[in-house]
C-alpha cells in the first residue's frame, strides 16, 4: 500500500531546491570546473561516436573485393611487423619444399594433358 505524498514545488526541481543559494567564490570555482569537465566529457563522447560511425561507414564502403583484402593485409603487416617477419621467414624456408612437392605431383599431370 503506497501513500502518495505531494512534493513541495521547490523540492521538485533542482533550481527550486537551490533557490536562494549563493555560492562563495571558491565554491563557484569548483562548480565552474565541474561544468567544464562535464562539457569536456560530453564532447569526447560525441567525438568517439562520430569516429565510430565514420569507421563503420568506411568498413561498409570497403566491401570485400581484392583491394579490400589487400588493405586488410597491409594493415596487419603495419600493425604486427615482428609477426610478419616471422611468417615471411618461415614461408621462405618452407616454400621451396612445397614447390618441389607440388611439381612432382602436377608436372606428370600437365605433361599428360599437353600430349593430348
Amino acid at each position: 500500500m503506497s501513500v502518495d505524498r505531494p512534493t513541495p514545488p521547490e523540492a521538485a526541481t533542482p533550481a527550486g531546491a537551490l533557490a536562494g543559494f549563493v555560492p562563495t567564490p571558491a565554491e563557484q570555482a569548483v562548480l565552474d570546473r565541474i561544468a567544464a569537465q562535464r562539457k569536456r566529457l560530453r564532447d569526447e563522447r560525441a567525438e568517439e561516436r562520430a569516429l565510430a560511425l565514420a569507421a563503420a561507414q568506411a568498413r561498409a564502403a570497403e566491401g570485400s573485393g581484392p583491394q579490400a583484402v589487400l588493405g586488410r593485409v597491409l594493415r596487419i603487416v603495419r600493425r604486427y611487423p615482428a609477426l610478419t617477419a616471422a611468417v615471411t621467414g618461415g614461408g621462405i624456408t618452407l616454400v621451396p619444399w612445397k614447390i618441389v612437392r607440388w611439381g612432382r605431383i602436377l608436372l606428370p599431370v600437365l605433361l599428360r594433358l599437353r600430349r593430348r
